[in-house]
């Protein structure tokens, strides 16, 4: 369903009036009088109202001549078989020493890496994924790369260079000049791939989230929470609820 009914623009947001049948989190393609096309989401619905997030920014965007398109879907992503996988156990091996004392990742573990300014915890990270295995069993790495310098995200794709060459790297990068509303979606799209690498193609799945402290300052900034009262952004609970929302449910 296509509109010409932006009533505001804020920021990156667009409220689109007189909209039926929209729900949340539904996909838009936002077309400028120029033939521009930019994409966005829908965040809120209320009595006839939609709160559209522009991933490029609303720069540019007129009240009088923008076409906003709803999809009716959420956002998608093509996924398939990029590789072989062999015959779990519930152990990976990842050859990195004095990580809580423990010599393997269990499955359904959650092992955070603590750190501070000017430690390699991003090197760690990366030297996990490419360590990473399960003896005998078909396995794949998912690495998001959240937030990241220009610098680090080099530094990271040399170090898994070597694992890309085994074909089960998926690398999924979001750099500290992307949108904000970008570095949140980043995680859930991989991780609705490592979904679908365990459910449906039955392997074992290493998920690599670097770094999620970039990740809860973006759910700080985020359109979602300037869009509410400023009595509710503050919570403290708001980004812990976006985090378990995300990344707790994969795999029990």
């Amino acid at each position: 369903m296509q509109y010409r009914t932006i009533g505001s623009i804020r920021g990156p947001l667009s409220v689109v009036q007189d909209v039926s049948g929209v729900g949340w989190d539904e996909t838009a393609r936002v077309t400028l009088q120029s033939g521009e096309v930019r994409h966005g989401t829908v965040l809120e619905v209320d009595r006839g109202l939609a709160v559209v997030v522009v991933l490029e920014g609303t720069s540019g965007v007129r009240l009088d001549t923008a076409r906003i398109a709803l999809s009716g879907a959420p956002m998608q992503i093509p996924v398939g078989e990029a590789g072989s996988g062999a015959p779990a156990t519930d152990a990976a091996s990842r050859s990195t020493a004095a990580i809580d004392g423990l010599a393997t990742l269990v499955r359904g573990q959650k092992l955070p890496i603590f750190s501070v300014g000017g430690l390699p915890h991003l090197a760690i990270a990366a030297q996990i994924a490419v360590q990473a295995h399960v003896e005998g069993e078909p396995f794949a790495i998912v690495f998001v790369a959240l937030g990241l310098p220009h610098a680090d995200v080099h530094a990271v794709r040399a170090i898994l260079e070597r694992r890309a060459q085994l074909d089960d790297l998926a690398l999924f990068v979001n750099t500290a000049d992307d949108p904000v509303v970008e570095r949140i979606v980043t995680p859930r799209v991989a991780l609705t791939v490592a979904e679908y690498l365990a459910f449906e193609q039955h392997r074992h799945v290493l998920v690599v989230l670097a770094d999620l402290t970039n990740y809860c300052e973006a759910c700080a900034r985020s359109p979602r929470r300037a869009a509410r009262s400023p009595a509710d952004a503050a919570t403290p609970g708001t980004c812990a609820a976006t985090s378990r929302r995300c990344w707790s449910a994969p795999g029990g």
